[in-house]
């Protein structure tokens, strides 16, 4: 097997998060999603707290990726064993992190790569020839952008609902019926999500990044 990619207990602590927090037992989180996570949660910490890291950060042409993480998952190392060589356990904002969680099962692919597109680190650093991304290349700008896109949901609502994403729609499950909704009901929300006309649009004349995504909230007795 080739060398174990390496990259900062930061980084896999997160990571280590992500997969302690996992929707359901059942869940399988893939490469993207921990990419959307890490990079939301870093912007989030460095946009509240000047910290965030941003080693192995690279534009590439869908957007920011975290390349060393990557390399890890490309290679077919399982999150159990990312966690494994945690040598320094670190403290994870545990707000921030849910935050982030939230938010990147709300956006699709396609709308995490349009939003990333507008951000000054990315436009500037994707044409030269180093395409690694730094603390530094993080303008006000961009921190105005990511303040916006953090509260874009309630914390309140964030912290007591989970994300069930159907075909065309995403549903927001109260915490406590989560599982219960989606072992018995899967099925049905998937047909509403074929034909749900609702659309919840986020979008402000100052900032170009939307979210259109159709949304149910299912709370109250079941």
């Amino acid at each position: 097997m080739e060398k174990f990619p390496t990259f900062s207990d930061d980084l896999k602590c997160e990571l280590k998060w992500l997969e302690d927090n996992k929707n359901s037992k059942e869940e399988k989180i893939s490469g993207i999603k921990q990419q959307k996570f890490l990079l939301f949660y870093n912007l989030f910490l460095n946009t509240l707290e000047e910290k965030g890291n941003f080693e192995g950060l690279c534009a590439w042409k869908n957007g920011p990726v975290y390349t060393q993480v990557h390399a890890a998952v490309k290679h077919h190392y399982t999150i159990g064993e990312i966690i494994k060589s945690i040598k320094k356990p670190i403290i994870i904002d545990d707000v921030l992190a849910k935050i982030s969680k939230f938010i990147v099962e709300v956006l699709s692919d396609e709308e995490v790569s349009e939003i990333t597109h507008e951000f000054d680190f990315w436009k500037t650093i994707i044409n030269e020839e180093n395409s690694e991304i730094t603390k530094e290349d993080i303008t006000l700008e961009d921190k105005e952008k990511i303040k916006k896109i953090m509260d874009s949901y309630d914390l309140d609502f964030i912290l007591k609902h989970k994300v069930y994403r159907g075909e065309n729609c995403v549903f927001f499950i109260e915490n406590e019926k989560y599982e219960y909704v989606v072992e018995n009901l899967s099925d049905e929300l998937n047909k509403i999500s074929n034909n749900i006309p609702i659309k919840l649009i986020l979008e402000d004349e100052n900032i170009k990044e939307k979210i259109n995504m159709n949304k149910i909230c299912i709370e109250g007795e079941i």
